[in-house]
């Protein structure tokens, strides 16, 4: 029976040795809550920070990245870019798909369309990536965004109506 005792007490004194550990842990931000912070201070920073944010979302692992694919839509142009810049690699197709809608949201920012034609002009893979950006040759848009697809149309495609 004194053994037994014995071997409840220090049962109890290891769970209360360890209580503090996993109280650590639960006390540290979620991913979800990680991913919000970063997204805000996206929207913050200019987009040369940005990419420095995307490495750091990057960070989060296979989870945040899935959150961050599954959240792309609702996020806004700016914080869609940086998404897209961290689904490179991982979720490609997703990546441009985003990256593509950008270019082509009419109302979007300047600076965050030309970022994201030019991306898609190093990390699209042909023809197919740049689909519907030829329209925007034939219409009139801000001069920048105009170059900037007209290469990413060039890049992609080869098409002579970008030059």
């Amino acid at each position: 029976m004194a053994g037994r005792n014995r071997v409840c007490g220090l049962l109890l004194a290891l769970v209360l040795a360890w209580a503090p550990l996993f109280a650590q842990e639960s006390s540290s931000p979620s991913i979800r809550d990680q991913i919000s912070e970063l997204l805000r201070r996206v929207e913050q920073g200019d987009l040369s920070a940005d990419w420095d944010l995307a490495f750091e979302l990057e960070a989060l692992g296979p989870q945040g990245v899935e959150i961050l694919a599954r959240d792309a839509g609702t996020y806004s142009p700016k914080a869609r870019l940086v998404v897209a810049r961290v689904l490179l690699g991982t979720q490609d197709q997703a990546a441009l798909e985003l990256l593509r809608n950008l270019v082509l949201d009419s109302q979007g920012a300047m600076p965050v369309r030309v970022a994201a034609a030019e991306l898609l002009a190093v990390k699209g893979r042909g023809r197919q990536d740049a689909a519907g950006l030829e329209d925007l040759l034939n219409r009139p848009e801000d001069p920048f965004v105009k170059i900037a697809v007209a290469r990413a149309v060039w890049t992609l495609g080869r098409n002579r109506e970008a030059t």
